[in-house]
């Protein structure tokens, strides 16, 4: 699948992740490790997030961080 085929509906974190599903139903995460912004953040600012480009990515103003949603998918 590819960049626009994952529409992110709802966005949660737990202790070592962050977690997304889409609008098809579809649950996915990746290690807050990965990203040093989200894992030197505090829990007030990796929540302060927006979901953008229709869907496709979230974005953190504060914390100068992007993630698209095909990037929970497609790992490589």
């Amino acid at each position: 699948m590819g960049f626009f085929d994952y529409t992110i509906k709802k966005v949660w974190f737990t202790d070592s992740e962050i977690c997304i599903e889409t609008t098809n139903g579809k649950t996915a995460s990746l290690p807050l490790q990965n990203f040093k912004s989200l894992s030197n953040a505090l829990p007030t600012e990796r929540n302060n997030f927006e979901i953008v480009s229709g869907g496709y990515a979230l974005h953190w103003q504060t914390l100068d961080e992007d993630i698209s949603a095909d990037g929970f998918f497609n790992k490589e």
